[in-house]
């Protein structure tokens, strides 16, 4: 199985212009900020962007996770192998990511992100012959692949729910420039393998981390720190 290295964003800011940039210890915003030009038109939400423009606006308020995205489309969440043990077999490895984003008016910016990996696994009869497999509970057992069930046709189709990842990351933001970054960040990882076995990890980091953002209407877009990729959040109102 390979090993999910989740995706956070858990830094980035913005100004629509000097007068809304922010200071993380929440004092006045530095002189040097300056003012942005507003969208000349809107930005599409199914990831069909090629650029996210740093437009700023105010990241303020709570963030449900839309989508994650490459430049030019959204980032694959389902990926296909065949012949893994044997001609004739194929592998599918998916993810489901779910996440929001909290970005305070007192500094302080909030990220949390569940990650669930599944693996199905659909084998031929003629595989389970030359791995000396006499049937689907003998296949489940001894590639520890969850439930298997047979097929028509012969074979079997194992589902295993691989990994779950559970991420919560607080830091202080600060706007600038259409820029948001993030700072004096610390976060904790839980992750569960086959639904039985945990490791929580922590960590901190006092390097400030920098990535462009844009808000319009009710949607934030937020690229990673290199620029390589953005996802698309929408507005939770009460």
């Amino acid at each position: 199985m390979r090993r999910l290295v989740p995706w956070l964003l858990v830094a980035s800011v913005s100004c629509a212009g000097a007068e809304d940039a922010t200071a993380a210890d929440g004092g006045d915003p530095p002189a040097e900020c300056s003012a942005l030009e507003p969208l000349t038109e809107p930005l599409a939400s199914d990831c069909s962007a090629l650029d996210v423009p740093a437009c700023g606006g105010d990241p303020v308020g709570h963030w449900t996770r839309l989508a994650a995205c490459g430049y030019g489309g959204p980032i694959p969440t389902v990926t296909t192998y065949t012949g893994g043990e044997c001609a004739g077999d194929s592998i599918r490895i998916a993810y489901d990511v779910t996440g929001s984003l909290d970005v305070l008016d007192d500094a302080t910016i909030v990220q949390d992100a569940k990650i669930v990996q599944t693996i199905g696994w659909e084998i031929p009869e003629a595989c389970l012959a030359l791995l000396d497999i006499a049937d689907c509970e003998a296949l489940a057992a001894e590639y520890d692949v969850g439930d298997c069930v047979a097929v028509e046709g012969g074979g079997c189709a194992c589902d295993l729910v691989a990994q779950t990842l559970i991420a919560h990351a607080v830091g202080v933001w600060a706007t600038c420039d259409g820029s948001l970054t993030v700072a004096d960040a610390q976060g904790t990882l839980v992750a569960t393998y086959s639904g039985t076995f945990t490791t929580t990890e922590t960590a901190s980091s006092t390097e400030p981390s920098t990535s462009d953002y844009c808000v319009d209407g009710e949607t934030l877009w937020l690229t990673d720190e290199a620029r390589q990729a953005y996802a698309i959040y929408v507005r939770v109102t009460d």
